[in-house]
């Protein structure tokens, strides 16, 4: 899985939009997109699939040590269970994992994403542009 994913402020939210393909063992390829909301409260993360709702669908707990930044949060949907944890290395990259578990889903989603190259670290600007990979594995 490769593709590209921005972030913009846009008062106390920040959208995120991703795009990208995902390419099976099997050869097959699918283009995805999605995009979330996200709010920092208190020293934590909460990620929204749409501003306009009461409650975020993953709270992340965000704790810092040694110039990283990292938080868990839980989603349930139905009968399956998201265990996520999200990881910042400041200004370099950050990386996702969500383990699934649930009658039919049993996988794990691991991504990294860089910043990319052609954004200069200390120029201001309004949004952030990252590529990311992913090494997904799916028993």
């Amino acid at each position: 899985m490769a593709g590209l994913a921005c972030i913009k402020r846009s008062g106390e939210l920040f959208p995120y939009e991703e795009q990208g393909k995902l390419r099976l063992a099997t050869g097959q390829q699918f283009a995805f997109s999605r995009s979330y909301y996200f709010v920092s409260e208190g020293g934590d993360l909460l990620s929204y699939f749409d501003p306009g709702r009461s409650q975020p669908f993953l709270h992340f707990h965000m704790r810092e040590s040694t110039g990283e930044h990292s938080g868990k949060a839980v989603h349930y949907c139905g009968d399956d269970t998201y265990q996520a944890t999200f990881r910042f290395e400041r200004g370099v990259s950050f990386a996702t994992e969500y383990v699934i578990k649930g009658p039919q889903k049993d996988l794990v989603l691991s991504t990294t994403y860089v910043r990319d190259s052609g954004i200069v670290d200390d120029a201001p600007r309004p949004e952030l542009s990252v590529g990311f990979h992913a090494d997904n594995t799916i028993p």
